[in-house]
């Protein structure tokens, strides 16, 4: 009996293990495929572009120009570009003369500064040019006031696909922010608001020709002529172009009419906010004290300034005062540059004086030292730049086309060399831009600022020996 109950529990045993092979955890039918399911594939990532960081604005208009990380600033007139590469002029501009390559004489509407940042905070360098029709003498303009007006126009451009592209309407949405003024010859970049964007100080005059009481026009006194209303042709106020919050422009006076040629900026008071130096570069003013007298503009931190003449030696341009600086030409340059540390002052009359900074921006008891150049209509010292115990001004001038020399001087022992010379003034043909230059990012060279300099910009009929400049330091 027990052996036949071992048999059958051995045949049992043996009949469940047939029946279950082939069995898995389902059970699943070993007669049927299995099916593997397809691979999951994740979303695409689109990635995240890099974050936009703006270039930044440095505390001084002398780092703002000699500093910035490019040296591509030599860029197409805008005189060329007009109705090729977008900068379309408007009704009154185009009612107001000749735009092409092809006008002469006082038609002539040519780019008259210029001034490189990140205006569009994109992270790139931007250009603001400011564009300039020929006022000639006093009589003149007078006939020609409403075509001057429409023609002195800002601009803002940027680099696109290779080529300069007008995008003026983007940062200047209010058409009348446009204008500048009568006459100007240059402007600085600082940030003047304290938003840590380039703001623009743009220096005017009025027109391009210094008269004062007594003088004559056509044969006629000036005060028996209009007498209530020359000043106003020869003065102008100074313009600020500040940056908004939505990213725009808006352009803004400085009160105070004066013949503005020239301006360099830098937190002189030391309040952490950009100041500005000038001059009143002409006689004929209603008080004569200002006649050719240089001032700071202090900065109030919003965009707006106070004439300040207390930084300054009263007797300035006391011809008597064997320290004063002179008043025998209308050009009268301002330069701030740093020095060994210092943000020294040169201020240029008949003389060219170096003001060494004691350290508190307060000039009026500095005794000045004089740099060793001639200054007149032949040879002016329209830039100075400073690099390892030197000073390299552009010492140019002259009749059309004019002459351009570089001179070297030692700031130690006041030696100067000569060291580049061009038959041909960088701002006094083609571009027209006031002429400039800066010390290249590798530090080893100067290069101007100017316009006209692309070859598919140029006309036939223009220079551009000057377009491929770069002097050695």
């Amino acid at each position: 009996m027990k052996k036949l109950l071992a048999v059958a529990l051995i045949a049992l045993a043996v009949s469940s293990t047939f029946l279950c092979t082939g069995c898995g955890g389902g059970g699943s039918d070993p007669t049927v495929p299995t099916v593997t399911p397809p691979p999951v594939t994740p979303p695409p990532v689109t990635p995240t572009p890099p974050a936009i960081v703006p270039k930044q604005v440095a505390a001084t208009s002398y780092a703002n120009k000699n500093l910035i990380d490019t040296d591509s600033v030599q860029i197409p007139s805008l005189r060329i570009l007009r109705n090729d590469f977008g900068f379309t002029p408007s009704a009154e501009e185009l009612a107001a003369g000749c735009f092409g390559a092809n006008c002469v004489g006082n038609g002539i509407v040519n780019d008259r500064s210029i001034a490189f940042a990140d205006f569009f905070q994109d992270g790139s360098y931007s250009a603001f040019i400011t564009t300039w029709r020929k006022t000639g003498t006093w009589d003149s303009y007078l006939i020609n006031r409403p075509i001057v007006d429409a023609s002195n126009r800002a601009y803002f451009i940027r680099r696109e696909n290779g080529r300069w592209v007008d995008k003026t309407a983007q940062l200047l949405p209010n058409p009348d922010d446009r204008y500048t003024c009568i006459s100007h010859s240059y402007t600085a970049v600082a940030d003047f608001n304290g938003d840590k964007k380039p703001d623009l100080f743009v220096s005017c005059h009025g027109i391009d020709f210094s008269f004062g009481p007594g003088d004559t026009v056509s044969g006629r006194n000036i005060d028996s002529l209009f007498p209530n209303t020359w000043r106003d042709i020869l003065f102008e106020e100074q313009i600020v172009f500040l940056s908004q919050a939505d990213g725009t422009y808006r352009r803004s006076k400085i009160p105070g009419k004066i013949y503005g040629h020239h301006a360099s900026t830098a937190d002189i008071n030391g309040d952490g906010k950009v100041d500005v130096i000038t001059t009143n570069a002409s006689w004929g003013n209603a008080n004569s004290y200002e006649d050719y007298r240089p001032f700071f503009l202090i900065n109030n931190g919003n965009g707006t300034f106070t004439r300040d003449y207390s930084r300054l030696p009263a007797g300035i341009i006391d011809p008597t005062n064997p320290y004063a600086v002179g008043s025998q030409i209308h050009i009268y340059w301002t330069y701030l540059i740093p020095v060994e540390g210092r943000i020294d002052l040169i201020l240029v009359g008949n003389k060219i004086a170096w003001y060494k900074n004691p350290g508190n921006g307060n000039f009026s008891n500095v005794v000045p030292t004089f740099l060793p150049l001639t200054v007149g209509y032949e040879a002016s010292p329209l830039d100075i730049v400073y690099k390892d115990g030197n000073f390299y001004v552009n010492h140019s001038g002259g009749p059309w086309p004019g002459v351009m020399r570089v001179k070297k001087i030692n700031a130690t022992n006041l030696s100067v060399q000569t060291i580049y010379t061009l038959n041909q003034d960088l701002g006094s043909s083609e571009g027209v831009i006031s002429p400039q230059f800066k010390i290249t990012t590798d530090g080893r060279y100067l290069v101007p600022f100017v316009g006209g300099c692309e070859k598919d910009a140029l006309a036939v009929n223009f220079n551009t020996s000057k377009c491929s400049v770069k002097i050695p330091l």
